[in-house]
């Protein structure tokens, strides 16, 4: 069943595969994290235009997606079997002038050389889960190197499980990061388990 997002005027439809693949769904938090872009005091409505963003984990492309219609230049990452999904809801949203799919296995340099790093903006959504604890020194690795000093990396996590804390100690040895305030939210697509952070 597709599921329909909308940013500004943009409207989008997202396929899902609820086969059981963890990744292939729409989650809450990458809901959070679209309305919390579409924020024009944050944002301005011309801010994404060009821009060369990368989106980590992406499972559907859902936020790399709403990013691409903006007129962002989005490179689309996850494993290899998750990229036919990720294909379709692209083509199916016609926005192959501006996103493309790659396969990112995180702590693959051979990957990341693939997408052309540095990115201006890299977003990525519920990366930090514990079932993913195995692979985060590996995240880690692949955020350092695709991101410079200019980068602005946006987070969006739905806390689960508190040996997930864990990851935001291990982040913070590498970056600085804060959390976007409520206020900047939107109203009606919050939770006080989602958190947006912004990390440098």
């Amino acid at each position: 069943m597709d599921k329909k997002i909308k940013i500004h005027d943009k409207k989008l439809r997202i396929q899902q595969d609820f086969s059981g693949e963890l990744g292939a769904t729409v989650w809450d938090a990458s809901l959070v994290l679209i309305k919390y872009l579409e924020n024009t005091k944050q944002f301005p409505l011309e801010f994404f235009k060009g821009k060369k963003v990368l989106e980590l984990g992406a499972g559907t492309g859902v936020v790399g997606l709403a990013l691409a219609s903006l007129g962002a230049k989005v490179t689309i990452t996850d494993l290899s079997h998750l990229l036919p999904l990720i294909r379709n809801n692209i083509q199916q949203n016609s926005l192959q002038e501006n996103a493309v799919e790659k396969e990112l296995k995180w702590g693959s340099k051979e990957n990341l050389e693939a997408v052309s790093p540095p990115f201006d903006i890299i977003v990525l959504c519920d990366v930090l889960a514990k079932c993913y604890s195995e692979s985060l020194e590996n995240l880690i690795q692949t955020l350092r190197d695709a991101s410079s000093k200019d980068t602005r990396i946006i987070l969006s996590h739905e806390l689960r499980e508190k040996e997930e804390v864990e990851a935001f100690k291990k982040l913070n040895q590498y970056f600085e990061y804060r959390k976007v305030p409520d206020a900047f939210l939107d109203p009606f697509w919050k939770s006080d388990d989602i958190g947006i952070f912004e990390m440098r």
